[in-house]
């Protein structure tokens, strides 16, 4: 279901589509009296069971947390039956909306990581581990010459003794960013999950390029499992941390965010001059599009696909099963534009995945 603009939703009504991902799309509304604009997430598509009470998991979670360093929710709509999460809406973009276009310097570099270190220690704090941190789920935004760096999307976060989670043998999260011991049991995880995903970023942030960069599914699942990356272009002043960040065995990885946090703070610098390569970056983006687009606003979430045949309808009777000579498993696939749409985000963009 795709809202118009002009839909009255509660107290809100509809302006525009801001993003949209395999489960929930997201909207900017106007409050009806106050005209003020908010971010809306709402659930679309194919609606797994189970998948109203994760978004207001989702949502409890947000809820929670400081609203200075991660995107908060500030309320709970009913659309078409369905629970969806009221945001503020963020005027800039996401990290990977500049890394597309631009490379930071190693002091822009510690500035959002600093930034992203924060948004952990807040989610971490209150026993909650992201599970999918990664640039698209990063928002930056410039308020009075300051740039804000917060932390979004928590779909698939996970609070000890209190998570929902329904794919418990299936890969969840986004492979290039999930670490090790997540692919192998999602629901196994604590905040060194988040550290190993905090590596990854620093080490694009820093390069250039993601440590795990095998270009097939199953390839790269078997180089973020060995740990085994590059280290070479990595600046020599950060090598130690970024190690300490990316151990496959627990024991050797930082055990939290925190120590990062602390050498970032001594690092960075505590504001960004306006005219940096980052800041005018942002600005250029954010010219294109006044608004953030949301890359991805909830996690994907491939269904268990039963066989489906395609109906070929007939001038003079009534449809019946088109005939094909597709292998009978591959038969699966027939009529589901959206969910091939998924997979090819998957590859293409990094969208998580969940099978």
């Amino acid at each position: 279901m795709s809202l118009k603009a002009g839909t009255p939703i509660d107290r809100y009504l509809v302006e525009d589509v801001l993003g949209r991902g395999g489960n929930a799309m997201v909207y900017r509304v106007k409050h009806a009296i106050l005209g003020t604009s908010h971010a809306l997430k709402v659930l679309h598509g194919e609606r797994a069971p189970g998948m109203a009470e994760r978004l207001i998991h989702e949502g409890q979670l947000q809820a929670k947390l400081d609203p200075r360093v991660v995107v908060p929710v500030t309320d709970v709509l009913t659309v078409d039956g369905y629970p969806a999460l009221l945001m503020p809406l963020v005027q800039g973009c996401s990290l990977r909306d500049i890394l597309r276009r631009y490379q930071p310097t190693e002091e822009e570099t510690a500035y959002l990581l600093l930034g992203i270190a924060r948004g952990l220690e807040a989610a971490h704090a209150q026993d909650i581990t992201h599970r999918d941190l990664k640039p698209a789920n990063v928002l930056l935004e410039m308020r009075h010459g300051k740039l804000l760096v917060r932390v979004a999307d928590f779909g698939i976060a996970r609070q000890k003794q209190t998570s929902l989670d329904t794919n418990d043998e299936g890969i969840l999260g986004t492979i290039a960013y999930a670490s090790p011991e997540q692919l192998e049991d999602p629901t196994a995880v604590d905040p060194r999950a988040d550290v190993w995903s905090f590596g990854v970023l620093a080490y694009e942030l820093l390069v250039g390029k993601r440590p795990f960069v095998k270009p097939h599914a199953g390839a790269l699942l078997i180089q973020v499992l060995s740990g085994k990356y590059d280290d070479t272009p990595l600046p020599k002043s950060w090598r130690s941390e970024v190690k300490s960040l990316l151990a496959v065995d627990l024991a050797d990885r930082l055990p939290s965010v925190t120590p990062m946090r602390q050498t970032l703070e001594a690092r960075s610098p505590a504001h960004l001059p306006v005219d940096c390569g980052l800041m005018k970056t942002l600005r250029a983006v954010m010219s294109q599009a006044p608004d953030t687009k949301c890359d991805t606003p909830s996690p994907t979430i491939v269904p268990n696909l039963a066989p489906t045949q395609v109906q070929a309808p007939s001038p003079t009777t009534a449809a019946s099963p088109r005939q094909t000579n597709l292998r009978p498993e591959r038969n699966a696939f027939l009529g589901r534009v959206e969910t091939l749409e998924r997979l090819h985000r998957y590859i293409t963009a990094g969208e998580p995945l969940i099978t």
